[in-house]
């Protein structure tokens, strides 16, 4: 297991990091503004099917946020019932998706239905369509609707990609339209050209004909199914888009009408429309293969390292419409093919398949969703799973038949239990999921063709990634996406934009059961075995203490891409301090190999303490005698400092020298760094470290010694006492402490020290974090509500994080005053001069 886990492709880039905080950029509709080259207007009503899709809603976001640009006067959406839904609740539905906020006035002046499926003859109406009801002329039908499935039989293909795309086109003509756009795909080429880029013309089908092949595969589909196998496509999605874009183009001729056919290529998450990140009401394509993984529904992918052929939903959107309203054909001609794919110039720009599942575990493993060594697991798998042959075996064992064991057992519980009469939806709800996942087993090859190409899929298009566009930041999006789908239960969410949207925060201490903490502590890579059980002896009491630690990873890129030895330099609020770090970086390290467990600079003081000053100095601790506003080094301090050095491991000092009662900010001391300078002779890099806390054990005596009484000596065995009452249940709550990184600042020879200070103690003071329960004890002492206390310091850019602890838990005076005060501290350039230089 250990091995596993010192995967060294586990190993995390460091451009990764910074990319895991939201950054703001234009979205929604201001990205919309100035993008599309308007040369005909549509200038009536447009008719929209698949707008409850991905890519149809995508469009239809454009197609609002646009709409006064490009002379829509309505929107039509072509609905059908679904799952006991009238259209009129699908559209309130849709309304009310939070995609369409930002659009709403647009939508409720605009948008209208009516019922039809276009999968159905006659839209599955009684009669042949009447006449076109709407005041407003329609000018522009955009075909969107399709069932996307790779395994659909022959006929169903057809049915649902061709005949329906055929009868829409009909009544395109039929309601008055001039211009018909149908979206097709990028992979009506079959296989990729091995020199060159696919070119935007229809794709040859050699000798067949389209429309025999089309009636063929209607009826019994034996020789279609043979020409499709002889063309090449991998399925019966492809073949059924190339041979509609012939039948397409030869109706819309015959009718007199524009004809625009749009390719795009993978759809994945939006790069900014509606937002970032945004991916539909389900998850599809990259999205789902992530979710699935997330999930364990399946386990080995075939990936190559071409770039991927993906494209934002916004991009492809946005290609829709400018195919809408670029100028009209040249005469004589009715038809525009274009790729709405990323052009072969840009395709370096994209991620392969590969990078995009192994970052993604690199993710799920900082996170801590998966171990280290079951991560590595697969990160060797995928790698074997590259040669064809051994990903055929993989696949069998790995995929295809946990899941056809998974569906078999589901549909026998299911029977027995309907035997004997102990049927419940409850169970009826749970063996259908389980077999919805057993016919994904198949999934990943399907992707096969598409995510391990003998050469890459490059096309010619028109097409160009925006100018912000950043792959590291969208590979990120395309991970939150599936982790929110995991987390929402498959249900779509934006993801949150804020500082305080928690995506970016790594719990290094939660309520896992004490077996997964075993697991993580026990494997850890090099790691000595007293290191080993101190870790998960820490986080057994801070669970006892119900106490939850979280790291701001998108910080931690301060402390990753430094070639100078590290020193940490916390705030110093509790004995907790030296120990969440070390239980963090020990955490972080293999995924991060700069972030040791660091050598702890200790107050003397803990080397007198019984058994545990020993404890200490075998985990890496060294002791310092502090006196007279300098620091007196030990004589062995030398020899120390130059040991840890030549280990690579950091060292962490605590620049406030006591424990700050009440949380205010000390004045940092330089005697250590001074001394520290001198004997290591080596430039070293400082990184400061905010610890904010909510509640904290040491409050209640902190409180007493503010009042005058004095300070209770450390003790060991006050420290077993309540390791014991923790065993016990009889420790309060504590909620969350979080971890923030600040620059690194560098100490040479040349360094000023009160100027480094002072650049380090403004940094710590920005980097303190606060929760809610901050903004609550604030607001009892203020005598205001806690959530205009909240709106408040969020109004006034404070970021306010969530708190676990219960609202209707009162606070002691010994608890309200540290967490006042700390938030004071984060406000203290609105506050009057004496008071900021006294917080």
């Amino acid at each position: 297991a250990r091995r596993l886990a010192a995967e060294p492709g586990l190993q995390m880039a460091g451009a990764v990091l910074p990319a895991l905080a939201p950054r703001r950029r234009s979205e929604g509709a201001a990205w919309w503004r100035g993008r599309l080259a308007i040369e005909q207007r549509i200038d009536g009503a447009v008719l929209l099917t698949g707008a409850t899709g991905f890519v149809g809603g995508g469009i239809l976001f454009g197609l609002l946020a646009q709409a006064e640009e490009l002379g829509v006067t309505r929107i039509v959406l072509l609905l059908r019932r679904k799952d006991g839904q009238t259209v009129a609740g699908r559209l309130a539905q849709l309304r009310a998706n939070v995609a369409f906020q930002e659009v709403q006035e647009q939508f409720d002046r605009l948008v209208t239905v009516i019922e039809g499926d276009t999968s159905q003859k006659n839209f599955g109406q009684s009669d042949a369509a009447g006449p076109w009801v709407q005041r407003e002329p329609l000018r522009v039908v955009l075909h969107c609707a399709a069932d996307v499935r790779f395994d659909q039989p022959l006929q169903q293909a057809a049915l649902s990609l061709i005949s329906a795309s055929l009868q829409v086109a009909l009544l395109a003509k039929r309601w008055g339209a001039s211009r018909f756009l149908f979206v097709s795909t990028a992979f009506v080429h079959a296989v990729p050209a091995a020199t060159s880029a696919l070119q935007e013309r229809l794709v040859e089908l050699r000798d067949f004909d389209p429309m025999e092949l089309y009636r063929d595969a209607v009826s019994h589909g034996k020789w279609a199914g043979k020409a499709m196998r002889d063309l090449g496509f991998p399925n019966t999605y492809t073949f059924a888009k190339a041979v509609a874009e012939h039948l397409i183009l030869q109706a819309c001729g015959t009718e007199g009408m524009q004809a625009h056919i749009v390719r795009p290529s993978i759809v994945t998450p939006a790069w900014a429309s509606p937002y970032a990140g945004w991916s539909g009401d389900k998850p599809s394509t990259i999205v789902a293969a992530q979710l699935l993984l997330l999930k364990r529904c399946l386990r080995i992918f075939r990936c190559s390292a071409h770039p991927c052929p993906l494209v934002p939903v916004d991009v492809v959107a946005c290609a829709a419409i400018q195919a809408l309203v670029a100028s009209a054909p040249a005469a004589g001609g009715v038809a525009t093919i274009a790729n709405a794919t990323v052009d072969a110039s840009e395709a370096a720009k994209l991620p392969s398949f590969q990078l995009l599942v192994d970052r993604f575990y690199q993710l799920l493993a900082l996170r801590g969703d998966v171990s280290l060594p079951e991560a590595g697991l697969i990160f060797r798998l995928n790698r074997w799973a590259e040669n064809a042959t051994v990903f055929w075996l993989l696949d069998r064992v790995m995929n295809v038949f946990p899941n056809m064991v998974m569906a078999f057992g589901a549909q026998a519980t299911l029977f027995a239990a309907q035997t004997v009469g102990l049927d419940s939806k409850a169970l009826q709800k749970q063996c259908k999921a389980m077999q919805i996942i057993g016919r994904y087993s198949t999934l990943p090859a399907q992707y096969e063709p598409f995510s391990a190409p003998s050469s890459g899929w490059l096309f010619r298009s028109k097409v160009r990634l925006p100018e912000d566009w950043d792959p590291v930041e969208y590979n990120v999006l395309i991970q939150r996406a599936a982790i929110l789908f995991a987390q929402s239960g498959g249900k779509s969410a934006p993801p949150p934009r804020s500082s305080t949207d928690g995506f970016q925060d790594i719990c290094v201490v939660s309520s896992r059961p004490w077996w997964c903490d075993a697991l993580a502590a026990f494997t850890m890579p090099g790691s000595p075995l007293l290191l080993s059980c101190a870790d998960f002896m820490i986080r057994q009491v801070l669970k006892w203490m119900d106490f939850t630690v979280k790291v701001d990873a998108a910080s931690l890129v301060s402390a990753t891409e430094l070639s100078q030895p590290l020193v940490l330099c916390p705030t110093h609020r509790s004995v907790l301090d030296f120990v969440i770090i070390g239980t963090a970086c020990f955490r972080l390290c293999p995924l991060l190999p700069r972030l040791q467990v660091p050598h702890v600079a200790a107050d003397a003081e803990f080397a007198g303490l019984p058994l545990l000053g020993g404890v200490l100095a075998s985990l890496g601790a060294f002791y310092v005698r502090r006196g007279g506003g300098a620091v007196q080094p030990d004589p062995a301090l030398r020899a120390e400092v130059s040991r840890v050095f030549q280990k690579g491991r950091p060292l962490e000092v605590f620049l406030e020298g006591l424990r700050s009662r009440g949380r205010r900010q000390l004045r940092l001391r330089s005697g250590l760094l001074r001394a520290l300078r001198d004997v290591s002779q080596r430039t070293v890099a400082l990184v400061p470290i905010a610890l904010s806390y909510e509640l904290l054990p040491e409050d209640t005596s902190f409180f007493d010694e503010l009042r005058g009484c004095p300070r209770p000596p450390l003790s060991t065995s006050a420290l077993v006492g309540w390791v014991f009452r923790g065993m016990r249940g009889e420790l309060p709550s504590f909620g969350e402490a979080r971890v923030r990184l600040g620059a690194a600042h560098v100490l040479d020879a040349a360094a000023e020290l009160p100027v480094l200070l002072a650049e380090v103690q403004e940094q710590l003071v920005n980097l303190t974090s606060i929760t809610a329960l901050h903004a609550r004890a604030l607001a009892e002492l203020l005598e205001l509500h806690p959530a205009a206390v909240c709106a408040a310091l969020r109004s006034g850019g404070v970021p306010v994080h969530e708190s676990r602890l219960p609202a209707a838990a009162p606070l002691t005076e010994a608890e309200r005053w540290p967490l006042v005060l700390q938030t004071a501290t984060l406000l203290r350039a609105r506050l009057p001069q004496q008071w900021a230089r006294w917080l």
